[in-house]
C-alpha cells in the first residue's frame, strides 16, 4: 500500500517533472533508517544519471523532491558524456593509470575534496 510520504512526494515529482513523468514506488517496510529515499533516474542516447535525496523526520516531501531535482537537472541538459556523480568514480581509474582526461559537469564537493 502506498504511503502517504510516497503519495506526497509523487505529486510534487510530477509538479515539478511534467504529470506524464513514470513513477515506481518501492515500499520497504524492514528498513532500518529513519527516513525515506528517493530516486529519479534517466536514459540518454549515450548516458544514463540517477539523482538522489533522503527523507528525514521533520523534512517536507516538498523539500526532499527539490532537493533530488535541483540536483539532476543540471543533468538533463548537459553536453558532458560524463555524470557528477560518475566523474568521482573515475578519478582513483586514472591516478592509477597516471592520468587522462573526460569532461563533465562542474564537479561536486565530494569530488573537490578527493582532489585536494
Amino acid at each position: 500500500m502506498e504511503s502517504r510520504v510516497a503519495s506526497c512526494e509523487t505529486t510534487a515529482l510530477k509538479k515539478h517533472l511534467g504529470s506524464d513523468t513514470n513513477i515506481a514506488i518501492k515500499n520497504i517496510t524492514d528498513s532500518a533508517g529513519p527516513g525515506n529515499a528517493l530516486l529519479i533516474g534517466a536514459n540518454w542516447q549515450e548516458v544514463s544519471e540517477l539523482g538522489i535525496a533522503h527523507g528525514e523526520p521533520g523534512r517536507t516531501s516538498e523539500t526532499v523532491v527539490r532537493n533530488v531535482v535541483k540536483n539532476f537537472t543540471p543533468c538533463q541538459n548537459a553536453t558532458a558524456p560524463v555524470g557528477r556523480r560518475l566523474a568521482d568514480q573515475l578519478l582513483l581509474p586514472f591516478v592509477l593509470a597516471g592520468g587522462g582526461s573526460f569532461l563533465t559537469l562542474p564537479l561536486t564537493n565530494q569530488v573537490l575534496v578527493e582532489i585536494l
